[in-house]
């Protein structure tokens, strides 16, 4: 019924999409006298649908042949507690916030404030509810993620110790890589010593693109973004993953897979019409939560992102002539 944990399939729990369960294991071990013998774990272990028949455990199992699940409980909506993003209009789009220890993929073409929504996530945080927060950057300076925040209401030299911003430009990680022949889980583990020793209940990495453009095959980045939200999973951390799309289409990621592994999608749309931008936000996929279906508008303000959700995104109405 279960298949090699390795394979991260399990046949028997399509009822389970939605909704992360509690569970015990039994291991079953060949002995010498071809006879079998079972192991029931002694603590439950949380498992995760990541969609597509995909099941993700909280932290990592050792085990020998195959594995029997036994499903002791199922959390429900009722039962799974939000993290507020401080965004009064998005909390409402997402029923109450999103789902805590969740990994969420902010996707959008350039210019959409998808690191100003990542930001503005870690930042009231820690103004508004002292949760410690990581902001990992792999594309831009620190120095100028520090300037460019100030415009959008975020001083971040001010929130002390509970902010961390780690990180640099691509072409510094990919020189530290090559010098010290790294390897993803080297990079994984080094997040997660960040996040134990902050205590970060928040973590943003801006952007997961150019975290992937590390392997070399879809299978590898998969492989890559499976372990990290695992990471992230074991350890509360609720993320969220900017993620970068191409101008002038609706894709929600780049690669084509990074929506199927991540728990949730926000999507950050810039539509032309006549001779105007008009951004756009909406919840493209978030599970375990009744979310609103409609596309809002939004601006990047002087306060950060504002959302409109009285006000029209798309003009309907035709010029006069």
């Amino acid at each position: 019924m279960i298949k090699n944990y390795g394979n991260k399939k399990f046949d028997a729990f399509e009822a389970l999409q939605c909704s992360p369960c509690y569970v015990l294991l039994i291991s079953f071990v060949e002995t010498d006298s071809n006879d079998l013998t079972a192991t029931l774990t002694t603590k439950p272990f949380l498992l995760i649908s990541r969609g597509n028949d995909e099941y993700l455990f909280s932290e990592k199992i050792k085990y020998q042949s195959y594995l029997c699940l036994i499903v002791i409980s199922i959390i429900t909506d009722d039962k799974m507690s939000s993290i507020s993003t401080g965004i009064k209009e998005l909390d409402d789009m997402l029923n109450g916030g999103i789902p805590k220890g969740r990994v969420v993929l902010i996707s959008g073409s350039s210019g959409t404030g998808k690191t100003t929504l990542g930001m503005q996530f870690i930042y009231n945080g820690i103004k508004k509810f002292n949760e410690p927060g990581v902001f990992i950057t792999l594309e831009q300076d620190k120095k100028k993620i520090l300037e460019d925040m100030k415009p959008v209401g975020m001083n971040l030299e001010d929130i002390g110790s509970n902010f961390q911003l780690i990180g640099g430009p691509m072409a510094e990680v990919m020189y530290y890589k090559d010098k010290t022949k790294a390897k993803i889980e080297d990079f994984i583990a080094e997040i997660e010593e960040v996040i134990k020793k902050t205590n970060a209940k928040r973590v943003v990495i801006d952007s997961i693109n150019l975290l992937l453009m590390l392997f070399q095959t879809d299978e590898e980045r998969r492989k890559a973004l499976l372990s990290l939200s695992q990471i992230l999973s074991k350890n509360d951390c609720t993320a969220l993953l900017t993620c970068e799309v191409r101008e002038n289409t609706f894709d929600l990621s780049w690669y084509g897979f990074e929506e199927f592994v991540v728990d949730g999608v926000i999507t950050l749309y810039n539509v032309k019409q006549e001779a105007v931008f008009h951004q756009g936000i909406a919840i493209r996929k978030m599970r375990g939560v009744e979310h609103t279906k409609n596309i809002f508008l939004y601006k990047i303000t002087d306060k950060g992102i504002k959302i409109y959700p009285d006000e029209p995104w798309l003009s309907t109405e035709k010029e006069e002539k």
